[in-house]
């Protein structure tokens, strides 16, 4: 926010470099024909002007670096303070790693090659209560090994086809593979393949159908044999198995969004403020690609000022509605966002009391709950790339009352000691024509280099700016010319003469009272636009002492 400040810092450090550069710009060399044991004494004077400008809420504030600042529809001037947090992506909430699922099948070769049919589950062990009902694989290998020895032993070799119901490459086509007996373990690739789930007692699964048939003939002496399949899905590329997406119901659970702390600039700049904002207001914005109910807890949610006060967000529009439940889009909008926009002002929250402590930072912790009814027979969805993120905003519309505000900065005083010794007296002159219905006046502190203090360059705070005329309303209708002389004599510039630094002090009051009638109740407030304008003119006049 310091860059607002950019024009105010600039009167002093004009007032500085003038005075130094005057001299120094000066050539004296016709001169040095002189006797240099006489001490010759010259003193001109120069007069003329520096600034002459008109200044708009860009120049004050400098609308585009500064990304809190907001120009509304009706041109008013809003402050927006924003807060982010981010969950982590669906693929990093619900997952599942390596699927393993084995079973022995009993199994007596024909003496002809006729062909044996079978259809095995292939259970899911999945968390709690979820349950999936089809998912597509974005990357996953399917891993079968089968164990036959004493087959093997007695000179048989079995052909396995096999295919899974209800199973799609996107193309109609069902996931369907052979392998030999004596190949095994063999793998097949699942990504970009559907599967259609099914579910019973034991829980999930998927039907996995198998047709035998003998490729090589042996002599069934240990026959009937035990042939022992085991299935694993798992990812060679990865810890988990990757899905594009699972629909299905995703089990109650809980998951951290993240915290976040916002700082205040408009308090953060003062060294002493009384400001009061007529329509302030909070607002809380979930953004939601998860298919699924969900809930969003404010675990912490607080406002903290300089001195170490700290006041919690309070009031029944946050205190009845935390948790809040979100939107969601449904299956139909897959691949979509939807948002939830929730607002917080003085008629549900205790915005004033928080703005009232001056807070530097606002800070919350978010903690999200899915499925918070814990409805199963809802169907839910979620995709690998699906996010929830939540967005916190201060808004402060510049429209209020600003009984006493102070920012000051410290800048580099330029000003070596032998060039405060070549000036008599400076005298400032500054025509002012405010557009803004405030007062600005200033001070400066002339330090050491140890920070210590040396004078003031005034006897007290210069009234620069005098507010603009306005209405009931607080909107501005004439500017108001102000006039103002500067002088600073030897005897000063020789007091700052060992300055290293120069605090500069800025102090701000709004208007008070409307030209017409006082509006009664809250403080008088104004409103600033962003077409306000301050008119600038500024001349310099200066004598020069200059010895050789």
């Amino acid at each position: 926010m310091k860059t607002k400040h950019r024009y105010l810092k600039a009167f002093f450090l004009t007032i500085v470099i003038v005075s130094v550069s005057l001299f120094n710009s000066c050539d004296y060399s016709y001169l040095d024909i002189f006797d240099e044991d006489i001490d010759y004494t010259y003193e001109p004077t120069f007069a003329f002007p520096v600034v002459k400008a008109d200044l708009t809420i860009n120049d004050i504030f400098d609308l585009e670096e500064v990304s809190s600042i907001v120009v509304e529809d009706d041109r008013l001037i809003k402050l927006v303070y924003k807060g982010r947090v981010y969950s982590v992506e669906a693929k990093d909430l619900f997952y599942f790693d390596e699927l393993e699922s084995f079973f022995t099948y009993h199994y007596t070769p024909p003496s002809k090659s006729t062909l044996s049919a079978e259809t095995f589950q292939f259970y899911f062990d999945l968390d709690g209560q979820s349950r999936i009902d089809e998912l597509k694989f974005a990357s996953g290998q399917l891993e079968i090994d089968v164990s036959a020895d004493e087959l093997v032993q007695d000179g048989y070799d079995l052909k396995f086809e096999m295919s899974v119901a209800g199973s799609d490459d996107g193309s109609e086509n069902e996931f369907s593979v052979e392998f030999l007996l004596q190949d095994t373990p063999v793998d097949f690739d699942l990504a970009g393949y559907t599967f259609e789930f099914g579910e019973d007692e034991a829980g999930n699964y998927l039907n996995i159908d198998y047709t035998i048939s003998v490729e090589t003939y042996g002599t069934p002496i240990n026959a009937p044999y035990e042939i022992g399949f085991t299935k694993t899905i798992k990812n060679d590329h990865g810890d988990y198995v990757e899905y594009e997406y699972i629909t299905g119901y995703i089990d109650n659970f809980d998951f951290s969004v993240g915290s976040d702390t916002i700082d205040l600039g408009v308090y953060k700049e003062s060294i002493i403020s009384n400001v009061f904002f007529k329509e302030p207001y909070m607002e809380i914005f979930a953004e939601n690609s998860m298919g699924f109910p969900l809930d969003i807890h404010f675990d912490k949610f607080c406002f903290y000022n300089d001195d170490g006060d700290t006041l919690d967000v309070g009031g029944h529009g946050f205190e009845n509605n935390n948790p809040w439940r979100v939107n969601y889009p449904s299956i139909s909008m897959m691949g979509q966002s939807v948002i939830t926009d929730e607002m917080l002002d003085r008629d549900n929250t205790n915005i004033d009391d928080l703005l009232a402590i001056n807070p530097l930072e606002v800070k919350y912790r978010v903690r999200g709950e899915a499925n918070p009814d814990q409805d199963t027979g809802i169907t839910n969805f979620i995709e690998h790339n699906s996010q929830f993120n939540v967005d916190v905003e201060i808004n402060l519309p510049l429209y209020g009352n600003l009984q006493k505000y102070k920012f000051q900065d410290t800048l580099d005083f330029p000003l070596p000691e032998e060039d405060a010794e070549n000036i008599d007296w400076l005298e400032l002159k500054f025509v002012m024509d405010n557009g803004f219905p405030v007062d600005l006046s200033l001070q400066a502190y002339a330090l050491d280099g140890e920070n210590n203090l040396i004078t003031a360059l005034f006897d007290d705070y210069e009234k620069i700016l005098e507010s603009g005329k306005v209405d009931v309303e607080g909107k501005v209708t004439e500017k108001t010319r102000k006039e103002t002389i500067i002088f600073i004599d030897r005897d000063k510039f020789e007091e700052i003469s060992d300055a290293e630094y120069l605090v500069v002090s800025f102090g701000i009051m709004t208007k008070q009272e409307s030209n017409s009638s006082k509006s009664s109740g809250d403080p008088f407030s104004v409103k600033i636009y962003d077409h306000y304008t301050i008119g600038v003119q500024m001349g310099v006049r200066v004598k020069l002492a200059v010895k050789w």
